[in-house]
């Protein structure tokens, strides 16, 4: 076949591309890392790891929140391909604990003027 010869596929038959939200998989990565430290006694308490980290330990509690997100959740997010309400403000904030009402809440949660989810 000479080159330029063969079909191509059009535009709108292409795979839609990932778009990966870094500022959530970062959030994501230090959670799993941070309850891996408190799992294995690295450190004993959240307080611990905020005062290593130099950070607040409200903070460390609301990323280690999201080791509870539902895992097919996480694995959308660290493949880019997280539903529109699934955002680091999402996560960071009050979600329901079972998969299904986390599903559901992301799934329509969608920014408002692109202030994040109250």
């Amino acid at each position: 076949m000479i080159r330029g010869d063969h079909p191509r596929r059009p535009p709108a038959l292409a795979p839609p591309c990932a778009r990966v939200d870094s500022a959530l998989v970062k959030a994501l990565g230090r959670a799993f890392r941070w309850r891996r430290l408190l799992d294995t006694g690295a450190y004993a308490t959240i307080e611990e790891i905020a005062t290593a980290e130099g950070i607040n330990p409200s903070y460390v509690s609301r990323v280690l929140r999201m080791t509870l997100l539902a895992p097919d959740l996480i694995e959308a997010a660290l493949a880019g391909r997280q539903p529109a309400g699934m955002t680091l403000a999402w996560a960071m904030g009050a979600w329901p604990g079972e998969w299904e009402g986390q599903r559901a809440e992301c799934s329509c949660t969608v920014p408002q003027d692109g202030a994040g989810i109250s």
